[in-house]
C-alpha cells in the first residue's frame, strides 16, 4: 500500500513500494504526477485521494520502477530519447522478472494491483525536449535534459515552488554502469548544466528518498564525478550488475558516525542515518562500470 508524505500544499510525496517515490505537484489547472512507481499500488487512487484535478503523467525516464503504473492512465510524457527505454521495459520480460524478485515482499493486495497494471500497456506516448513547459495553471514545470543515468533522463524545474525533481538524475547514490547509460563526462555536463540553474530552485527531491536535499548534494556529486578514480573504486557487489564499480565520497563519515564500512551497510542501517546527514551531502557515491569512463 502507498503512503504519501505532504512536502507543502502543492507538492506531495508518494511512497509507491518499498524506496520507489512518486511525485505530485499540483497547480491551480491540472496536477502532474512525476513518475508512477512498480505497479505494485493503486498510483491513481493515491492521486484521487490528494486531488481531484485533472492529471499529467511524466516518467523521469524510462526504467521500469518508475513507469509500471503508467498503465493507470491513458497518456505518458517522457523524453523523446527513453521512449524505445519505455517500450522496453513495458514489455513482458522487464513486467514478469520483477514480479517474480518481488512477489514475496508483496502482500496479497498489492499483487492483484501489480497482475491488473502490468496488462495495462495501451496508454499513449507522448515525447517530451529539453526546455518544454508543462503548465499546471499557476506553476510552470520546465523539462531540463539530464542524460547519464540513462540517454533520456531528465530533471523537472518547480519554478513556482523553487523545487528540482531529479528522478534518479542525482541523489547520494546514482548509477552510471547501465547499458542505456551515458559516459561519465556527458553525465559531468548535465551536471554542469542543472548548476547554472541552481540560483532557481533551493531544494530536490528524487525518486528513491524521502530526504529533501539541499543545494550541497549538487555540489557534492560534481565533485563525486570529477575525483572519480577507478583506483580508489571497489567492485558494485549486486546481482545484475556484477561488472559494476563504486566510487565514494565521505565513508569514513559514516564509520565514525555509524560504524558503517560500505554501501550495503549504509542500506541495511537507513533507519539508523539521520536524515541530514543524505540531505546535507555527507556521503556520496556512483556507480559506474568500465564502459562508462
Amino acid at each position: 500500500m502507498y503512503s504519501t508524505l505532504k512536502i507543502s500544499d502543492s507538492i506531495h510525496h508518494i511512497c509507491e513500494s518499498p524506496g520507489v517515490y512518486c511525485t505530485l505537484v499540483l497547480g491551480s489547472e491540472k496536477a502532474l504526477l512525476i513518475d508512477t512507481g512498480n505497479g505494485r499500488s493503486d498510483i491513481a487512487q493515491a492521486v484521487k485521494d490528494i486531488t481531484d484535478l485533472p492529471v499529467l503523467v511524466v516518467n523521469t525516464h524510462g526504467h521500469f520502477d518508475h513507469a509500471s503504473g503508467n498503465g493507470f492512465f491513458p497518456e505518458v510524457l517522457i523524453h523523446e530519447d527513453d521512449v524505445s527505454l519505455l517500450k522496453k521495459h513495458r514489455g513482458w520480460f522487464y513486467r514478469y522478472g520483477y514480479y517474480l524478485l518481488a512477489r514475496k515482499g508483496m502482500d496479497p493486495e498489492e499483487r492483484r494491483t501489480y497482475r491488473t497494471v502490468k496488462k495495462k500497456c495501451g496508454y499513449s506516448i507522448k515525447p517530451l525536449h529539453d526546455g518544454d513547459i508543462i503548465d499546471l495553471g499557476d506553476t510552470r514545470i520546465e523539462v531540463i535534459a539530464c542524460p547519464g543515468h540513462t540517454q533520456g533522463s531528465i530533471c523537472l524545474l518547480d519554478i513556482k515552488n523553487r523545487y528540482l525533481f531529479t528522478g534518479d538524475s542525482l541523489s547520494n547514490h546514482v548509477w552510471i554502469c547501465l547499458k542505456e547509460s551515458t559516459n561519465l563526462d556527458t553525465y559531468a555536463n548535465s551536471l554542469d548544466t542543472i548548476a547554472s540553474r541552481s540560483d532557481e530552485f533551493d531544494h530536490l527531491l528524487s525518486a528513491h528518498g524521502r530526504t529533501i536535499m539541499t543545494k550541497k548534494v549538487l555540489d557534492a556529486m560534481i565533485s563525486c564525478v570529477k575525483n572519480l578514480s577507478f583506483s580508489q573504486s571497489r567492485p558494485y557487489k549486486r546481482v545484475l550488475l556484477r561488472k559494476a564499480f563504486i566510487y565514494e565520497e565521505g565513508l569514513e563519515h559514516m564509520r565514525k558516525q555509524y560504524g558503517i564500512t560500505s554501501f550495503s551497510q549504509i542500506l541495511k542501517n537507513l533507519v539508523r542515518i539521520r536524515e541530514e546527514d543524505f540531505a546535507e551531502a555527507r556521503y556520496m557515491s556512483v556507480v559506474f562500470s568500465k564502459d562508462n569512463i
